[in-house]
């Protein structure tokens, strides 16, 4: 998941925003920022926060260090910038085409309810002891005596633009995409580690190990849990069905081959290098009129359908051509860990006459 090392990108940007009180840290900071954002370009307004966060810490000629983080952005975004330009005609435009239709303040109630849920799931109440960090700067925390205090408004930009994006985007249903919250998860937990260490430094001596000990163990325990309950250990075999299609399909499939597909159309076209068409963005009336024009540019056409998409595919396009229906046997298909079927347009006819065929296995 890109998730990943998107946020690793950003904790660096933070790590060296927040480091020494020079020019060259803050440009590498930049350059942190601009890897980030070339991984996903949908958090660039982090970029913001990290400003702040360099502005912000201690030190004479924060302005020049606030210019060298933003020399370091430039890499990235001039590259983002002529990427876009090339495949989709602007700087501006991305693969995601009209923005606009994600983000709805309708999403938000929702969203926080279910990213609350999952996190709590996920990471257990511990993570949530970052609220009380305002209070703990209040308080004199988290430094040690003589020593600066991080930014506080700093990370709660940060946090806060994370949560913003996330929270007018599209509402999912399944805990997979906490992952959009990683880039925040880092901050959150030194907060929640910040205000633990400021709430024990108030206890008797006596009672601190002990409970250090439980807030250590607990979230340990918690994550555990989960990781068993959830099977998280099977995510590789389950995820390694992208890699296992697209090399059969590279393998065995002419190289000018199109694939009409929705959740194998990233991997299809990086690990099998052939070119795919998202059938949830195509006119339902479009379908056969698409099939001649690939046809006659050169192209083989194939459905590439998980079993669970078969039917969205024949709602979407029964209506409108035999073809939707799927009412053949597919070419090849892939049994485990899920089920993925390649149907070929011309095998319909081969069906329909007749003939006889034994469905490949995908292994």
């Amino acid at each position: 998941m890109s998730d990943v090392p998107a946020s690793a990108a950003w904790t660096a940007a933070v790590v060296l925003g927040l480091w020494g009180g020079g020019a060259w840290p803050a440009l590498g900071s930049g350059l942190a920022g601009s890897l980030a954002i070339l991984i996903r370009p949908n958090l660039v307004p982090l970029a913001g926060a990290v400003a702040l966060l360099v502005l912000l810490r201690p030190g004479p000629r924060r302005v020049r260090h606030v210019a060298a983080f933003a020399a370091g952005l430039v890499p990235g975004a001039a590259t983002l910038a002529a990427v876009n330009h090339a495949l989709y005609g602007s700087p501006l435009r991305s693969g995601y085409g009209d923005v606009g239709g994600y983000f709805d303040l309708a999403h938000v109630a929702p969203n926080l309810l279910l990213y609350s849920q999952w996190l709590v799931e996920m990471q257990g109440p511990f993570v949530f002891l970052a609220l009380l960090a305002p209070l703990v700067w209040r308080l004199g925390g988290p430094a040690e005596s003589g020593d600066a205090r991080p930014p506080l408004a700093a990370f709660i930009a940060f946090g806060g633009v994370i949560v913003t994006i996330y929270a007018l985007y599209l509402t999912f249903d399944h805990w997979s995409f906490v992952r959009f919250l990683l880039p925040g998860l880092p901050i959150a937990l030194a907060l929640a580690v910040a205000s633990a260490r400021a709430g024990l430094r108030r206890l008797r001596a006596g009672l601190r190990v002990p409970l250090l000990v439980a807030l250590v163990a607990a979230p340990l325990a918690w994550g555990l849990g989960y990781t068993r309950t959830q099977n998280l250990l099977q995510l590789s075999v389950a995820e390694a069905r992208y890699v296992t299609l697209a090399r059969y399909v590279a393998r065995t499939l002419p190289a000018t081959s199109a694939f009409i597909c929705v959740l194998h159309s990233g991997s299809l076209r990086y690990y099998a290098q052939r070119t795919t068409v998202r059938f949830d963005w195509l006119d339902p009336a479009r379908l056969e009129p698409l099939l001649d024009r690939l046809e006659r540019r050169g192209y083989r056409p194939y459905f590439v359908l998980e079993d669970w998409e078969e039917p969205l595919f024949r709602k979407r396009f029964a209506a409108h051509t035999p073809l939707g229906a799927l009412d053949w046997p597919p070419l090849a298909r892939l049994q485990v860990p899920a089920v993925v079927s390649i149907y070929d347009p011309r095998d319909r006819e081969r069906h329909l006459r007749g003939e006889e065929w034994a469905t490949h296995a995908i292994e």
